[in-house]
């Protein structure tokens, strides 16, 4: 049935061709017309509403008595910080020609937004903006003691060197060991100074934190603490402790040892503290074994840090 149907219809179109031709052109023109005389975009947010509406009535009576002539600027550029700066100058420059303008406001900006502009977003959102000023304090600390270029290529080069703050790598490291000793319901609590950053390669102290906080998590009952304080002499110490069954002084001797395990029933191959305390010589640093405020054992890493 369909397939009669257009064949009739391109049998009849191909009969009559000329007259198609002229009846889609006659329709076009028409359609033409039409949309110029009855669609348009208007602007004025005004007529979106009908205007019999009780509501807008009293708008339109309310503007009529207390009329409010105002511009509309639209600045565009490939930026969002790009925008903003054009808005701020913009909005500067006709602030200052009071003759032509009598008052000018910045949408989503001007200086109560400046202040109050954190009130208005999501606890999420800011939770989220704090934590990434957190994470770029040691280049706005670069940048702000030297605004200049080598300010500049001085931040630069801190992040292409791999130094990072203690806690973003520690709270890091925590994450994942609650994951690997997800069933044995440990507690890691992580205590670093937010200003605290390793003078070294960051693979580095990952590979020394690692290995003393898995340490303290195969020998932890329930709970392991990491702490980190600043020493004298641009040093820092970070102290990682457990409560477990802890070890003599004899024993501190001798796990120190590459290879030396003084208990095979916990997995291990006995090289982590002996791999700690090598990469720390390669710093000047140190590492430490004594007996942890919790009553197992607390390792005690000395590294340089970043002045």
């Amino acid at each position: 049935m369909l397939r009669s149907s257009i064949l009739r219809a391109v049998d009849f179109c191909n009969r009559y061709a000329w007259w198609v031709i002229v009846v889609g052109v006659a329709m076009a023109a028409a359609s033409s017309v039409y949309t110029v005389r009855h669609f348009a975009i208007k602007t004025d947010v005004k007529d979106l509403f009908p205007r019999d509406l009780p509501w807008t009535q009293r708008a339109y009576e309310y503007m009529k008595a207390f009329p409010q002539p105002e511009m509309l600027v639209v600045v565009d550029a490939p930026t969002p910080e790009l925008v903003d700066q054009a808005s701020t100058k913009l909005a500067e420059a006709l602030a200052h020609r009071p003759d032509r303008f009598r008052a000018v406001h910045e949408m989503q900006g001007g200086p109560f937004f400046q202040r109050n502009g954190l009130l208005y977003l999501p606890e999420s959102e800011v939770a989220s903006l704090t934590q990434g000023l957190v994470q770029a304090d040691p280049l706005l600390q670069t940048l702000a003691a030297d605004p200049s270029l080598r300010g500049a290529l001085g931040a630069l080069d801190l992040g292409l060197m791999g130094l990072q703050y203690g806690q973003i790598l520690l709270d890091d490291l925590a994450r994942v060991l609650l994951r690997i000793h997800q069933d044995r319901d440990l507690e890691i609590v992580v205590d670093c100074p937010p200003q605290l950053a390793f003078r070294g390669e960051r693979q580095d102290l990952e590979e020394m934190a690692g290995n003393l906080m898995d340490n303290a998590c195969k020998w932890a009952k329930a709970r392991v603490s990491v702490t980190a304080m600043r020493l004298e002499g641009a040093q820092f110490s970070l102290h990682v402790g457990d409560d477990g069954p802890g070890l003599d002084p004899h024993e501190r001797t001798l796990v120190g040892e590459r290879g030396e395990r003084l208990d095979e029933s916990v997995p291990g191959s006995g090289l982590g503290l002996a791999i700690v305390r090598d990469i720390a010589k390669l710093y000047g640093g140190a590492l430490e074994l004594d007996e942890s405020p919790l009553g197992g054992l607390e390792t005690r890493l000395r590294l340089p840090a970043i002045a």
